[in-house]
């Protein structure tokens, strides 16, 4: 069970000419359970609280009722051509650390085996290719990231569920450009 909340505006300009952009942004939260062994709601694993939305459309000058070539062969082929293009940013998707599957009462809503770590110290998003968050475990961090301490400590069969918390770190922010012609 979830709960999402969000807000969500947007502005439109229509200029003479036939260009035109729209802007859009949506503020939001999304949590849900998603580990058996925590009772509070977490992020959900699908939480994306900030996105942006720019759009352009352009109708080209030319054809019938147009500002260039209004009539002839040239105008048949070139048109009622237009193009757009689209541009999205967006908050990084949140994620969880686990330790594996050391116990087997450790078993998330899907059935997989997992377990949350103990999380002794700050948790440091790096956010290299190789080492997206420090942990000593990757051969890579202590060089991306000296002077940092291992957060994550593995808990033991006397305490199998960790204090690590759930959907606590976020991945990359998403940048997509898209353009397209019509």
């Amino acid at each position: 069970m979830g709960n999402y909340s969000g807000l969500e505006t947007s502005v439109q300009r229509r200029f003479s000419g036939g260009l035109s952009f729209e802007a859009a942004y949506t503020w939001s939260k999304n949590t849900g359970t998603t580990y058996k062994q925590t009772s509070s709601n977490a992020l959900s694993g699908s939480d994306i609280p900030q996105r942006v939305v720019v759009s352009y459309l352009y109708e080209l000058p030319f054809g019938h009722n147009k500002a260039f070539l209004h009539s002839g062969p040239a105008a048949a082929l070139l048109g009622g051509w237009r193009t757009s293009g689209v541009y999205t940013y967006s908050s990084g998707l949140p994620f969880t650390v686990t330790s594996g599957g050391n116990f087997s009462n450790d078993i998330d809503i899907y059935g997989n085996a997992t377990s949350l770590p103990n999380v002794t110290g700050p948790q440091k998003i790096v956010g290299k290719v190789n080492c997206w968050f420090y942990t000593s475990r990757n051969k890579s961090c202590p060089a991306l990231s000296p002077n940092t301490t291992d957060p994550y400590v593995l808990p033991t069969t006397a305490n199998p569920y960790g204090n690590g918390g759930i959907n606590n770190l976020r991945g990359p922010h998403e940048r997509l450009r898209l353009r397209s012609d019509a």
